[in-house]
């Protein structure tokens, strides 16, 4: 017996819902998340077991990843914080497992519909929280203020639940800008613009650090990948990249109110590079990381158990907080084998990307750029732990591993040509 949901509007809803309540959790409420991804989890569990369907390279990662993190139990020296990170990461497999599996049902499990789909519907629930916060944050500039915090903390979790999206967002449209632009008519490039051009604004008043580095990262690897057989071309984007940065630099540094938001932490990113004197922020992470290996070195094959890093950050730095470094995080907690586990997923999904780039795919370029950024924003941050990296990654591995129709790229018009 197979159902077939194709086209179903009552579907397609639901998909939509379910992606949507993930960037717009502080309009909708983490309770509306949870009650549309749960609709969606049963749907697409009775869909997938019917047809008998397999899971993407990303769920078989996760499956065994899950289940060293539940035999983490057995040493783990706060068992508490390990149950509460078997939650939250059974949660979040659960989730992308849904929207990737359902509308990939909903689009007659055709690849480019379920990529086009489902990162159109991600990015404009984004700008619209992005339009929310501009107007709910309008008039309550704090100095030393970020745009979202606002928002974020009195409805959930942080600005930095929010960052993310905004550098998932930018790394969609770069790629749009970059190599579907020839593709667009003119109101989908001034559109693409303008959107653009609310999520830098929103990224550079947001002052993380990481998302400006992750934006020239992607944008760099963007136009090598792309371009890496046209040196003149090359030379021409690099320079034109360079000029934009030196102008961005001189606007944020003699700008007051971007020099509180974001100016002061550049320049304390290059007194660290030179070893001068650093903010506390960057101290902070030092110490963080410092002890993190020092963690590791001692327990290197399994960890201290899932979750505990931040058990030994109170004890030893008096702050309860993760290691920032997913590499330390995943280390620490789980050892050597769950670090292997988890990277090697990157690098065999990478290859995939590179067969599929010699290919002439497109799609594949913009895919293997994230990835490579991941694999240096990893350095600063934690990503295994946060629902949207993993259902950009797993929306990636269904691609890696599937076979576009007739080996054609779709636009987002739905209009097939050849890459």
């Amino acid at each position: 017996m197979k159902i077939q949901i194709t086209n179903n509007p009552i579907i397609r809803l639901i998909c939509i819902f379910s992606i949507i309540s993930l960037p717009m959790m502080p309009i909708f409420t983490r309770n509306v998340y949870y009650i549309f991804n749960l609709i969606s989890v049963v749907i697409a569990s009775l869909v997938f077991i019917l047809n008998k369907d397999k899971l993407t390279s990303l769920e078989k990662m996760m499956i065994v990843f899950i289940m060293l993190l539940i035999f983490s139990f057995t040493y783990s020296i706060n068992l508490d914080r390990s149950k509460s990170l078997f939650t939250l990461i059974l949660r979040i497999f659960l989730f992308s497992f849904a929207v990737i599996h359902l509308t990939y049902y909903y689009t007659g499990k055709n690849i480019s519909k379920t990529i086009s789909f489902i990162t159109r519907t991600y990015l404009l629930a984004t700008i619209v929280v992005t339009i929310y916060a501009f107007i709910f944050e309008f008039g309550k500039y704090r100095p030393n203020q970020r745009f979202g915090e606002l928002l974020f903390n009195e409805s959930y979790g942080t600005y930095i639940f929010y960052s993310y999206h905004l550098l998932i967002c930018d790394c969609i449209l770069l790629y749009k800008l970059v190599l579907q632009h020839k593709e667009m008519n003119k109101n989908e490039r001034l559109s693409t613009l303008l959107f653009i051009s609310i999520l830098l604004i929103a990224t550079f008043a947001n002052g993380t650090r990481k998302l400006f580095a992750g934006i020239f990262i992607y944008t760099a690897f963007l136009y090598f990948i792309e371009y890496r057989k046209q040196l003149k071309k090359l030379i021409k984007y690099t320079t034109y990249v360079l000029i934009l940065s030196i102008i961005g630099l001189l606007i944020t540094f003699n700008v007051s109110s971007l020099y509180q938001t974001i100016g002061r932490r550049i320049e304390s990113l290059f007194s660290y590079v030179q070893k001068e004197d650093i903010d506390i922020s960057t101290y902070k992470r030092n110490q963080m990381m410092n002890l993190g290996w020092n963690l590791f070195t001692q327990h290197p094959i399994l960890g201290i158990g899932a979750n505990c890093y931040i058990e030994m950050n109170e004890l030893y730095n008096n702050m309860q907080l993760y290691s920032h470094n997913n590499y330390l995080e995943i280390g620490v907690n789980q050892g050597i084998l769950s670090l292997l586990v988890y990277y090697i997923w990157y690098f065999l999904v990478m290859y995939k990307l590179i067969v599929k780039l010699k290919k002439g795919e497109k799609v594949a370029v913009g895919f293997l750029s994230f990835l490579i950024l991941e694999l240096f924003l990893d350095i600063w941050t934690v990503s295994y732990s946060r629902e949207q990296f993993i259902l950009t990654y797993n929306l990636i591995a269904l691609y890696a591993y599937g076979k576009n129709q007739n080996s054609r790229v779709e636009n987002e018009r739905g209009i097939t040509y050849e890459p």
